[in-house]
């Protein structure tokens, strides 16, 4: 049974709120409170209670539950407001409010909702790892200026190998209008990107509570709009902000593009510690990939951060990965082998790091894996692996 509190100014309103409850079999024992001091006070004696917040609280006490939620783990909240729409639904969500139903609903809907809402909050709370020390995580992006070159495998799998290691890990879609990674991935999204656009200053932890979508390995994914046109909403300063925010709840942020030079792709160029561009042996994706260096270059950014991948290097088309090093003017951080593991990975909705561990080109990704922790966080002493290596080696076998 999952304990309940209805809080809300009116009297009234909570007695009928709690009724409608009390006659769920699956919720209980419910209690209505009067004032924030008899809602901590309740709390403090019923741990990982859902909190019911009735029409009468304004964007001034959804604010105040997100302080409640911090300091009360494993408590969730759902609002039951006048009306639903989607001015309404990005202020919950803000406050990391995910359940929000109109007050006429109540009495089909509210039981349910308290039940979705406990459950995901404590599917989090049991998979949450310690929290973080410091206050600033690492922030890796996969490009490529031409579709098909894999960057989105390289993407997933980097990310399922950094989670599997231990490491808190994000996995964030930046393709607004194609992205795949859910696809690739197999999870259905409640809630994208898309929900936090209403959303002006920084982006804190409740409101991307209220949109991650947790994978089997432990990644949590932000995944792009379910509906493309969603992403006419969205602009540079949004993923900006996102990735800023993210950064401060993981560990290390993995960052998907869309296979163009946007206003997406350059805000994640600026914030990004390490950018991967994907190329194959094709002559268009090497042409891209140099341009991508060039406008890198004109417009400011860091070459030094920039890392090429040569994926599919196996290919017989012609061209040597030697030609296309000396082409681009530097050498690969990595070259992926073409492997049937890959498509057949993909079709199954799994990474193919975990679906073929002992493929060539898992154990490519895993050595890429390996080389990324170690340059974004040093050795950590002579002679010894880094926990990543060590913990990947531990789940490959």
């Amino acid at each position: 049974m999952i304990p309940v509190i209805v809080f809300d100014k009116d009297r009234q309103i909570s007695a009928i709120l709690s009724q409608i409850l009390s006659r769920s079999t699956t919720v209980g024992p419910v209690q209505a409170v009067e004032g924030w001091d008899g809602l901590t006070r309740s709390l403090g004696s019923q741990m990982r209670s859902v909190v019911v917040l009735g029409p009468s609280m304004d964007e001034t006490d959804l604010k105040a539950s997100s302080g409640v939620a911090r300091s009360h783990a494993g408590t969730a909240f759902v609002h039951v407001t006048d009306s639903v729409d989607v001015d309404r639904l990005q202020v919950a969500m803000r406050f990391g409010i995910r359940e929000v139903i109109a007050v006429q609903n109540s009495e089909a809907e509210l039981p349910s909702a308290v039940e979705r809402a406990h459950s995901v909050t404590t599917a989090a709370i049991n998979a949450a790892p310690p929290p973080r020390n410091d206050a600033r995580g690492k922030v890796v992006a996969v490009f490529s200026t031409k579709g098909g070159t894999g960057k989105t495998v390289v993407a997933t799998n980097l990310a399922v190998l950094a989670a599997k290691s231990g490491l808190r890990t994000a996995l964030f879609d930046a393709s607004v209008w194609f992205g795949d990674c859910a696809a690739f991935l197999r999870v259905r999204p409640e809630r994208t990107l898309g929900d936090l656009a209403g959303i002006s200053g920084p982006i804190e932890e409740d409101a991307f509570r209220s949109v991650l979508t947790r994978h089997d390995s432990g990644v949590q994914l932000i995944c792009a709009p379910n509906d493309a046109f969603d992403g006419e909403k969205l602009d540079g300063s949004l993923l900006t902000r996102a990735i800023q925010g993210l950064r401060r709840s993981f560990d290390i942020v993995f960052v998907d593009t869309a296979p163009a030079l946007d206003q997406f792709a350059l805000a994640v160029l600026a914030e990004c510690d390490l950018a991967y561009t994907v190329a194959t042996l094709e002559l268009p994706a090497v042409k891209d990939a140099k341009v991508l260096l060039a406008i890198s270059r004109n417009l400011g950014i860091d070459l030094a951060k920039l890392r090429i991948i040569l994926n599919r290097a196996n290919s017989k088309v012609g061209f040597p990965p030697s030609e296309v090093s000396r082409a681009l003017g530097r050498g690969f951080a990595a070259e992926l082998p073409s492997d049937i593991a890959v498509p057949r990975a993909i079709n199954g909705g799994v990474a193919v790091a975990l679906d073929s561990p002992k493929s060539k080109i898992s154990k490519s990704l895993l050595k890429l894996s390996e080389e990324l922790h170690v340059e974004l966080n040093g050795v950590q002493a002579s002679g010894r692996r880094s926990s990543l290596v060590a913990r990947a080696r531990t789940a490959e076998s």
